[in-house]
């Protein structure tokens, strides 16, 4: 079964992931309430142009 996150609770994930393996800088290009499930099942081709 799917859970339905938030965006700024996947976008706190993300922060909390590039702090532990120490990245020195990061963005998220979409982050909407509307895009950031939608990435999870959109192909890569569609984005890349």
């Amino acid at each position: 079964m799917m859970h339905r996150v938030s965006a700024q609770t996947r976008l706190q994930e993300f922060a909390t992931v590039m702090e532990l393996l120490k990245v020195d800088d990061w963005e998220v290009m979409y982050t909407g309430e509307s895009m950031h499930l939608a990435l999870d099942t959109v192909p890569a081709g569609i984005w890349s142009g």
